[in-house]
């Protein structure tokens, strides 16, 4: 079912006819199971200073939701990351005992006026990059800010 899955996913994201997405939708329920094999492992952000560090608690949450509720993959997370200097690194660690194949981290930081997030998917066996997506927004509008990053990331997952 795996190409059936992938080709309705892609109808009921895409197609501009409502009521063609929607029978994509709900034939994708009917199918069941996920969009791919791959199990992902979502792990806390790193904020870049401590007072975005709230922001950055929500997003692993938001992440895994938005995948699940697409039905793209498997997904487990994690509570915390180890020690290391360099983040994305400490990811793949993380998620090395919870079985994922990827891992998706992040992270907050201030730029000018702006908080930028940056959600990154790697390859947990030798780091290879698979996606990332940047949004940035004011910090008055984080909670619409982690939404909208999120919804992207997902919406993108498949093209990467």
């Amino acid at each position: 079912y795996k190409p059936a899955r992938q080709l309705l996913y892609t109808i009921s994201q895409t197609d501009t006819a409502t009521e063609v997405a929607l029978e994509a939708e709900r034939a994708l329920g009917k199918i069941g199971g996920t969009i791919t094999d791959v199990t992902v492992a979502v792990v806390p952000f790193h904020a870049a200073d401590n007072s975005l560090t709230g922001l950055a608690a929500k997003l692993p949450t938001q992440l895994s939701s938005s995948l699940l509720k697409a039905k793209l993959c498997a997904v487990v997370n994690g509570s915390s990351l180890p020690k290391h200097d360099d983040f994305k690194v400490a990811a793949r660690d993380a998620a090395k005992p919870l079985g994922a194949a990827q891992v998706v981290t992040g992270l907050v930081e201030r730029k000018q006026s702006k908080v930028v997030v940056t959600i990154y998917r790697l390859k947990v066996d030798n780091g290879q990059l698979m996606q990332t997506e940047t949004l940035s927004g004011l910090e008055s509008q984080a909670d619409q800010l982690v939404s909208d990053v999120s919804k992207r990331f997902a919406q993108r997952f498949l093209a990467q």
